[in-house]
């Protein structure tokens, strides 16, 4: 939305069950009363184009944001960056971050063919895998495992196109068990010419725990992989 006296602090609609109506957009700060409005006519629109429809009936909003100050990463990292992601909101977080956001399918072969063709116009890629989330979210079990070995699949390809360092990690946790996003810190794997390997048999919360990276804020990430490519300049003569 643009315009005019707009807020962020407007009820989220999303009711967070299967089978429960949706919430009314309503404002809890007299700023913000101008978006609720906007949202609740966007939604009735919305809702009266999928009257009938079989993939879709209803509109749910949430997580409402003001654009935020933020460096881009090219700034912030020296580096040339470029986004592939199939999952809208990744291409939408990118894009706030500076991002080059490349066009491609919906599937992560989509996604692996997008990044070979551009792999020489950038230096930095974050490339995005959503099913092993989404069978997380709908606490299937054995769909995780599909999705997972899915991925597993294409690390070989990843490898192969020579990235100084590779991070493999994910945004948060989803159990299957729990059918919804936790707490759990998540595993991340960093592979570059200087990781010669640590033991950790494979890629699990438990058995990352045991690697000597240990447990690291998100923010640390970038640093660590920046490191491990050699593209950080060291104090001292």
């Amino acid at each position: 939305m643009r315009g005019e006296n707009l807020g962020t602090d407007v009820v989220e609609t999303d009711p967070g069950t299967t089978g429960r109506p949706a919430v009314p957009a309503t404002a809890f700060s007299e700023g913000s009363q101008r978006t609720a409005e906007a949202v609740g006519d966007f939604i009735a629109a919305a809702r009266d184009l999928l009257t009938g429809q079989r993939s879709a009936n209803m509109v749910l909003a949430r997580g409402y944001s003001l654009i935020p100050d933020w460096r881009s990463m090219a700034d912030a990292y020296g580096r040339s960056p470029a986004a592939i992601a199939a999952y809208p909101m990744y291409r939408g977080l990118a894009s706030l971050l500076g991002m080059d956001v490349l066009s491609t399918g919906d599937t992560f072969e989509d996604e692996m063919d997008t990044l070979e063709r551009a792999f020489d116009r950038y230096d930095f890629f974050f490339i995005h895998y959503k099913s092993a989330d989404t069978a997380g979210e709908d606490g299937d079990f054995r769909a995780k495992v599909l999705a997972l070995e899915e991925l597993d699949a294409h690390i070989s390809r990843l490898l192969a196109l020579g990235a100084d360092s590779v991070v493999i990690t994910g945004d948060h946790s989803t159990p299957a068990i729990a059918a919804a996003h936790t707490w759990h810190p998540v595993p991340l794997l960093v592979h570059s010419a200087l990781t010669a390997g640590e033991g950790v048999p494979e890629f699990t919360e438990r058995a990352c725990a045991g690697g000597s990276i240990g447990r690291v804020p998100a923010t640390a990430v970038m640093m660590l992989a920046m490191a491990n490519a050699g593209k950080l300049q060291r104090f001292g003569p």
